[in-house]
């Protein structure tokens, strides 16, 4: 009994350390929620303050020409949409439009007319690392037979990604942009956004009116 009283306070100790904050850096009032939204991941940051054709061939392109990231991309944004779809919201995915064969600038503009997209919702990888620990070891207990437990290595995780949304009508400036962080969290070996930077994205974006309820 003591020995699951240890662990679980252990654990309780370590939830507590975990931060996960969302800064919100500028953000334009919305005249009407969005319908209709592409959630694109990007395994690195880039600079969307000016969206433009050269923005896209560096950033969003060479993303979607990368057939070995395919995997993760749909990974992280299902959770996107699984966060931030709405009764009054669709969520569309990149990695189901957008590949290693359907790429180029025309392609994409004419999918965002024809798929009636009115925002785009980029995430992008600024840092990500992992920092190594062990958890303290546990002595046996004959009174409750309880055994030694020895101390284990474990990683958190360290990351911080870059968010713009996007108006399609004016792809040029995003009218939102914010940075979320997450630090503490255990690392169980899933890498890109976790769910609960998307909760967070999905709530501020919901407060916002940015999108649909």
């Amino acid at each position: 009994m003591k020995r699951l009283f240890t662990l679980a306070f252990g654990a309780l100790l370590f939830t507590a350390c975990t931060e996960t904050h969302l800064t919100v850096s500028s953000k334009k009032q919305p005249t009407m929620p969005y319908t209709r939204v592409l959630a694109v991941y990007l395994e690195q940051a880039c600079d969307f303050s000016l969206f433009d054709s050269t923005a896209y061939n560096i950033c969003l392109k060479s993303s979607f020409l990368n057939a070995d990231g395919i995997g993760l991309r749909r990974r992280v944004e299902g959770r996107i949409k699984k966060h931030l779809a709405t009764r009054g919201t669709i969520v569309l995915q990149s990695s189901d439009l957008f590949d290693a064969d359907n790429n180029d600038y025309s392609y994409f503009r004419r999918s965002i007319d024809s798929l009636h997209i009115d925002a785009i919702l980029m995430i992008g990888l600024r840092s990500y690392s992992h920092e190594e620990h062990m958890t303290m070891a546990v002595n046996p207990n004959p009174a409750t037979n309880s055994p030694y437990v020895p101390a284990q290595p474990y990683k958190t995780l360290n990351a911080f990604f870059i968010c713009d949304l996007i108006n399609t009508k004016s792809l040029y400036i995003p009218v939102w942009r914010a940075e979320v962080e997450e630090k503490g969290e255990r690392y169980t070996g899933s890498n890109g956004l976790n769910r609960k930077m998307t909760k967070k994205i999905a709530e501020s974006l919901k407060l916002s009116h940015y999108v649909a309820h």
